[in-house]
């Protein structure tokens, strides 16, 4: 027994992953050391020219002086804060983007990274992004992965150089916001002092204003440190 078995007309095909393209969108003015939010360095990314892509994550390499100098960082599209993360993880900078940033399709948007700057006067700070594989993002339309298209240049989004005085004054944040009536020697704040004088320097006398934001409580008086 033969026989012949027809089935419905197939056609085997392939779609083009969408792409994201990155590129520099300028230099930043140099921020001051204890700035906080300060522009650390701007990048575009044009969108792709079929669909809309949703941009989930991205990973920043920086040079040796970026861990140290800033924290608390943000990720802005325009003035809107997309994502956060407070640390680098060595010379790594991640941004997780909850539930998916969508890049529209032929849009070119320029974003920003700002971050506080705590250390590194005199650094110059750099980031870049290392390789394609550090953008995860996916098509809108089937599902796919999207690629990332990377700038090729040195140092594609700018440099910043920490500016800094002589004697600089920068605030560490405390996790104290209440105090007890019935406590003494409270610590209410912290700074650290950087020294770039180019020599050993004295300090004499420094002052501090304390403010009271409410209740009843009242400041006493006491000499300058």
């Amino acid at each position: 027994m033969s026989g012949v078995v027809r089935g419905a007309t197939m056609k085997v095909g392939s779609v083009d992953a969408p792409k994201i393209t990155f590129s520099t969108a300028g230099n930043v003015t140099n921020p001051n050391l204890g700035a906080k939010a300060a522009d650390i360095f701007k990048f575009k990314i044009q969108g792709d020219s079929n669909e809309d892509v949703v941009l989930h994550s991205i990973t920043f390499e920086g040079n040796s002086d970026a861990e140290d100098a800033l924290m608390n960082f943000e990720l802005l599209e325009g003035n809107k804060v997309v994502a956060t993360t407070s640390m680098m993880v060595g010379d790594y900078l991640t941004f997780d983007i909850d539930g998916g940033l969508i890049i529209a399709e032929d849009k070119n948007l320029t974003y920003t990274v700002r971050a506080d700057v705590v250390a590194g006067a005199g650094d110059t700070i750099t980031f870049d992004i290392d390789a394609a594989l550090d953008v995860s993002a996916n098509s809108t339309k089937f599902g796919l992965g999207a690629s990332a298209v990377l700038p090729t240049t040195t140092n594609p989004f700018g440099s910043i150089v920490v500016q800094a005085g002589e004697l600089t004054f920068v605030e560490v944040t405390t996790i104290i916001d209440e105090v007890r009536s019935d406590k003494d020697n409270v610590v209410l704040g912290t700074f650290k002092v950087s020294n770039q004088g180019g020599e050993a320097l004295e300090m004499q006398k420094f002052g501090a204003n304390i403010t009271l934001a409410n209740g009843g409580a009242t400041v006493g008086t006491t000499a300058p440190v």
